[in-house]
């Protein structure tokens, strides 16, 4: 088990956490010097705590279990637990308070997602017996397009949180996202097909990508 939590320490470090790192990088660069640097690293330990938790749940629920249960499970709860979860990590006072809350809650949720990837990769890769890119290119890619997604939804979430408008509607838009890109992991799991797995990992990159840079163009650049 060691050795497994070792290798998939490398491989969570270079394929999740990393390009979360890149990314908030790239969202914060234009107000850099605007932004607290406690509340930045504040943002990227939140994720990483509140990531784990959710994934925590997640598996103890045995909401991943390959069964019909499991996978209806995995739709429509675990998109629940995962959201709930990100919303009280980006709704702490310190971020909602902030004019740039939206900028910390990217952090947040990129950091969230990457945190939960990794978790849920040691997990399958110690179950399944195997650990190296070669064999196991779709459960990374996919879990990267999650952790995009996630960076997604924290960023909108944060932004609702700090204008206090919606929260409810916004977190109801962002759960029926998760719950369908949910849906396209399960198809992918259920009909193993090459073709089938990269679609479902294109769709959710996407998506995710389509949530960053949407939330993006309508943050704040100056202080309000």
């Amino acid at each position: 088990m060691l050795e497994y939590l070792i290798k998939a320490n490398v491989l969570g470090m270079i394929l999740f956490f990393i390009p979360a790192f890149y990314i908030f990088i790239r969202i914060t660069a234009p107000i850099e010097k605007e932004l607290t640097e406690r509340k930045l690293y504040l943002a990227c330990g939140a994720g990483a705590v509140f990531g784990t938790i959710a994934e925590a749940l997640i598996l103890a629920g045995g909401l991943k279990t390959s069964s019909e249960i499991g996978f209806a499970s995995l739709i429509f709860v675990a998109p629940l637990i995962t959201m709930a979860l990100l919303y009280l990590s980006v709704n702490f006072k310190t971020f909602r308070e902030d004019n740039y809350a939206g900028y910390y809650a990217a952090g947040v949720g990129l950091f969230y997602g990457a945190s939960k990837e990794f978790w849920n990769l040691w997990v399958l890769e110690t179950n399944e017996g195997r650990l190296n890119i070669g064999d196991n290119m779709v459960d990374l890619l996919m879990g990267v397009a999650f952790v995009i997604l996630l960076g997604g939804c924290g960023l909108w979430m944060g932004e609702t949180c700090r204008n206090e408008k919606n929260k409810l509607r916004m977190f109801g838009r962002l759960t029926l996202v998760c719950m369908f890109m949910n849906f396209l992991l399960v198809t992918a799991i259920e009909k193993p097909s090459i073709v089938v797995d990269f679609v479902a990992i294109f769709t959710i990159g996407v998506v995710g990508m389509t949530l960053l840079e949407s939330g993006r163009k309508k943050l704040p650049k100056t202080k309000r």
